[in-house]
């Protein structure tokens, strides 16, 4: 896997190219805080109503709090909305893991799973670090300079303000006590290992598209 470090500017600039929001359980754009108390792995899951064009399901919804940067003893904590819509059958089988993601789409809150799909699986949403939950990588200064200089963003001076604006926000986020050595696709990966073992699944299905085909290829569940 690629070194992390070697990730970090990919990563602030996805987010940013991204820009997305989260809808938990369909819903407006929730405000996601760290539970006082709270441990690293702790999912936090209440009962609530899932709505699709189908109709309305049972389903969990609910925080899981990480720490920012696994490798850190002393690592602030951070929170994920997860949503898990129960499946409607009596018989389920694995639950299905759906990841998303792609310029101009919503990240990976916004599925709305058809209900032949939940007939026989639950299927669960993790938000993504960096964009979904309590700490978010905005960067304003790389979508401006995305526009590029004088309309022409392959030019030399537009590819020079694009550099000098990653820069610029990866600084400020610094300076705001973000650790960005934190928020890579394997520790994405991570996050959705902890969500599973804390729903207590030993098998999963997962359904991809866009940026989430690549987080599958890095994520390999344990059995």
């Amino acid at each position: 896997m690629a070194n992390k470090r070697h990730l970090l500017a990919i990563v602030v600039s996805i987010v940013t190219v991204l820009g997305l929001t989260v809808a938990a359980c369909g819903g407006p754009k929730a405000s996601l805080t760290v539970p006082e108390s709270a441990k690293p792995g702790d999912l936090l899951l209440e009962p609530c109503t899932f709505k699709t064009k189908a109709g309305e399901y049972q389903a969990d919804c609910g925080t899981l709090v990480v720490q920012e940067n696994r490798d850190k003893v002393d690592s602030r904590l951070i929170a994920l909305p997860v949503i898990r819509v129960h499946a409607s059958g009596n018989n389920p089988t694995e639950p299905i893991f759906f990841l998303d993601g792609g310029p101009g789409e919503n990240l990976n809150m916004q599925f709305k799973p058809p209900a032949a799909l939940l007939v026989n699986h639950d299927v669960v949403m993790v938000g993504y670090r960096g964009v979904d939950g309590s700490s978010a990588l905005d960067c304003p200064e790389v979508s401006e300079a995305m526009k590029g200089v004088g309309g022409n963003l392959l030019s030399e001076e537009s590819r020079a303000n694009l550099s000098d604006a990653r820069a610029r926000c990866a600084q400020r986020l610094q300076d705001a006590g973000v650790d960005l050595e934190g928020y890579t696709v394997v520790d994405v990966v991570a996050d959705l290992e902890a969500a599973r073992a804390g729903l207590d699944y030993e098998r999963v299905n997962l359904l991809a598209r866009g940026f989430g085909t690549r987080i599958v290829r890095c994520w390999i569940p344990k059995p």
